[in-house]
């Protein structure tokens, strides 16, 4: 099943993605105390990847199999190999975290992170 990605991604170890984690969530944290949890995720994407260095946004990861194509987007990718899906719900449920496994699974990564900016 080839799969496509637009850019190279590198396999961070745990101590790497713990340092990009942590800044990542020192940011989201600032970023919901200033704006609070009423809005869109695409305004906190936007404002997490203006604040994190090294961050892209909707990295589109093409999947093909014959004559089916599918095109899955990537909410945060830093650092090359740290994914961070962005939610904006009451909780999270399983389809979120299924969502990230996927996103791991098929990138060949092994890190990722969940974060929802809803709750108070």
């Amino acid at each position: 099943m080839p799969i496509t990605l637009d850019s190279p991604l590198r396999r961070l170890s745990q101590l790497e993605f713990g340092r990009i984690a942590f800044e990542v969530l020192r940011q989201a944290f600032d970023i919901h105390r200033e704006l609070g949890r009423l809005f869109d995720e695409g305004i906190y994407q936007a404002e997490l990847a203006h604040r994190c260095a090294d961050a892209r946004v909707e990295l589109p990861v093409e999947v093909r199999f014959g004559d089916f194509k599918k095109v899955y987007f990537i909410d945060l990718l830093v650092g090359d190999g740290a994914i961070f899906e962005i939610k904006t719900a009451e909780a999270f449920h399983d389809r979120h975290r299924a969502q990230l496994v996927n996103y791991l699974l098929l990138t060949d990564l092994a890190h990722g992170k969940l974060i929802n900016f809803r709750p108070e």
